[in-house]
C-alpha cells in the first residue's frame, strides 16, 4: 500500500514493494527520469517504507539527510550546482547512530553535484552501511561518474500515456475538460499535470503557450527582442524561468515537427539548438549568446 496513491511507474512500484518486503533493497539507487515525471514522489514512498515513518514527517525525520541545490540569498535562486561541503556534510551524519536504527540521504538534482562533491560521496557508497539508503534524483546519466553508476542500482522512470495521467486526474475529482488539458500538457509527467490541473497555474499555461507560439512563427528580429527581455530588465526570467521557458518551448518546437512531415524537417536546427542552449545554461554559459542561436535556428 506504499505506493497505491501513485500515478503510474507500476513496474518499478512493483519492483521497491519486493525489495522491501523481502529485506533485499540495495544500499543505492539512481532514479532517472525528466522534471515532474514522479522520482521524488517515488523515493519519498520508498524511503517512508524503508523506515517505517509516516510520509508527511519524512522532511522532519531525524535520519532523513536531504539534499538540493543551496540557494542563493542575493538573488533567491537556486544555484546551479550542489558543492561539495552538501555531501561531505551528510556523509558525515550518514556515518552517525541512527534514532531508528536505519538512516536515509535523499539528493535531489544528484547530476548537478560537483565532481569533488561525487568523489566525496563515492567513499561511502564504497563502505555502505547495512542499515544506510541513499537515494539519488536524475535526469542526465551521463553528468554521474561512471564510479557512483557502478555502486548504486539504477531506476529509470519514463513518461507516461496522456490517457493514464488524464483518467489519474479523474479519480482525484478534476473535471473531464481540466484533467484531459492538464494530462496533454504534461508531456506524461504526472508531477506536471497535477501542478496544471491547479486553475492559476493552466492560465499561466495557457498564457506561456501564446508567447511561444508568437516566439516561434515571429520574424528573427523579434525573436532576438524577446530573447533579451528573458535575459535583462525587469521582466527578466531567473535561471529556473529561463528552463522552464526552454522546456515549454522544445514541447512545442517537438509538435511541430510531428504535426508536419514535410514542413516540420524545417525545425530540426531549432530543436538541436534549444537542447544545446539548456546545455549551455547548465554548464553557466552567456545566457544571452545561448538563447540567440535558438532564434536564429528556427525557420
Amino acid at each position: 500500500m506504499a505506493f497505491a496513491d501513485l500515478i503510474g511507474h507500476e513496474q518499478q512500484t512493483a519492483y521497491f514493494t519486493r525489495v522491501l518486503e523481502q529485506g533485499t533493497i540495495a544500499h543505492a539507487y539512481v532514479l532517472f527520469g525528466p522534471e515532474g515525471v514522479g522520482k521524488r514522489a517515488l523515493a519519498e514512498r520508498v524511503i517512508a517504507a524503508f523506515l517505517g515513518a509516516e510520509l508527511s514527517r519524512l522532511a522532519a525525520h531525524p535520519d532523513v539527510i536531504m539534499i538540493a541545490r543551496p540557494v542563493d540569498e542575493k538573488t533567491g535562486e537556486k544555484k546551479r550546482q550542489i558543492p561539495l561541503e552538501y555531501v561531505r556534510a551528510a556523509c558525515d551524519r550518514l556515518a552517525l547512530s541512527a534514532v531508528g536504527g536505519k538512516k536515509v540521504v535523499l539528493i535531489e538534482d544528484a547530476d548537478t553535484m560537483t565532481v569533488q562533491a561525487q568523489n566525496a560521496l563515492l567513499k561511502t557508497l564504497e563502505e555502505p552501511s547495512g542499515n544506510a539508503l541513499i537515494v539519488l534524483l536524475a535526469e542526465d546519466r551521463q553528468r554521474l561518474l561512471r564510479t557512483i553508476m557502478s555502486r548504486s542500482v539504477p531506476v529509470t522512470l519514463s513518461r507516461l500515456s496522456t490517457a493514464g495521467i488524464a483518467q489519474a486526474l479523474r479519480d482525484r475529482g478534476f473535471a473531464d475538460k481540466v484533467a484531459e488539458e492538464a494530462a496533454r500538457r504534461s508531456a506524461g509527467r504526472p508531477g506536471v499535470a497535477l501542478r496544471l490541473a491547479d486553475a492559476d497555474t493552466l492560465m499561466e499555461a495557457r498564457k506561456r503557450d501564446v508567447e511561444i507560439s508568437a516566439f516561434i512563427t515571429g520574424a528573427r528580429h523579434e525573436r532576438m527582442r524577446t530573447i533579451s527581455t528573458l535575459v535583462k530588465g525587469d521582466d527578466a526570467k531567473s535561471a529556473d524561468g529561463r528552463e522552464q521557458w526552454l522546456l515549454d518551448l522544445c514541447e512545442a518546437v517537438h509538435a511541430k515537427l510531428h504535426t508536419d512531415e514535410v514542413e516540420g524537417v524545417r525545425y530540426v536546427p531549432g530543436l538541436a539548438a534549444i537542447l544545446e542552449a539548456r546545455e549551455a545554461l547548465r554548464e553557466n554559459a552567456n545566457a544571452s549568446l545561448a538563447l540567440e542561436r535558438i532564434a536564429l535556428a528556427l525557420p
